[in-house]
């Protein structure tokens, strides 16, 4: 069977171990591979439909050539049991004879076996792939990116709910761990964490994990830092920073929310640096 994995780095290997990425040759091609295979509803797609995601910039005639020659070339590398043909117009994966990892993902989901589903999520779809003069396809593999993720995220979710409720905090907190990763700026997943990580009495990791969103939080914004601004960022009261950086503000609030020490403080001087490096680059 081939096997194509579209989470993270792509990877194409065909029925006998042969990696066929090289073989493809052309990004659009394997672009036009990991649609058939991850664009939903599955099944067959309308050729017309394909010509106007991968070729916008070719006449009709040249497009319908484009594709076929790409069809051609998927055909001969993957075995021609991989593609179906519905009539004369519609064209689609076997998914008996190709297996890619998005399909698995969003059966374990479906089956609730989440850790079978976070372990085949091993980054975004499509990871750093991109092909030029095509809008139609970045917006689509845009769209599905986020809902990946955010299926990703939710499964990750759903664990710690599921640890919590069998008394396994350890498990609970490494869970969390995951889904702030696969939702880097969701302030009530890091709630969550921060409060599992307090529980299980691991400050420092408390600290670390909310530094590191503070972080996150920053590089939204920040494009550059503007040196001429230093003097007077640095003078900046946490006033100032509740005032001017209302984003900052809430995501500093659940530390009074759990012990009203240190926390708090931290916070405050959290949200200080973000305001800073916000009014560096003059946002």
């Amino acid at each position: 069977m081939v096997e194509f994995r579209v989470f993270g780095a792509l990877s194409l290997t065909t029925d006998d171990g042969r990696d066929a990425r090289s073989l493809v040759a052309q990004p659009r091609r394997l672009a036009l591979l990991a649609y058939l295979a991850a664009a939903t509803p599955r099944g067959t797609h309308r050729r017309d439909s394909l010509l106007a995601l991968f070729w916008p910039e070719f006449d009709q005639p040249r497009a319908r050539a484009a594709l076929r020659q790409s069809l051609y070339v998927l055909r001969e590398v993957l075995g021609p049991a991989a593609l179906v043909n519905q009539g004369n117009e519609e064209v689609g994966l076997d998914f008996g004879a190709v297996r890619c990892d998005v399909v698995d993902f969003e059966r374990s989901i479906e089956s609730g076996h989440l850790t079978e589903a976070l372990d085949l999520y091993r980054g975004h779809l499509l990871e750093g792939f991109f092909i030029s003069d095509a809008p139609e396809f970045e917006h689509w593999l845009e769209t599905e990116r986020a809902r990946l993720q955010e299926a990703a995220s939710g499964a990750a979710r759903t664990l710690v709910e599921q640890c919590q409720a069998g008394g396994d905090l350890t498990a609970a907190a490494r869970w969390a761990r995951r889904a702030a990763r696969l939702a880097p700026l969701d302030e009530g997943l890091l709630r969550l964490l921060i409060g599992l990580l307090d529980r299980l009495g691991d400050r420092a990791g408390a600290v670390m994990a909310y530094e590191d969103f503070a972080k996150r939080l920053v590089e939204c914004y920040v494009v550059e830092s503007d040196e001429a601004d230093r003097p007077q960022a640095d003078s900046v009261t946490a006033a100032d920073a509740d005032r001017h950086c209302p984003g900052a503000n809430r995501a500093h609030k659940f530390w009074g929310e759990t012990s009203p020490g240190y926390e708090e403080r931290l916070g405050s001087l959290l949200q200080i640096r973000i305001y800073q490096s916000l009014r560096r680059a003059n946002i």
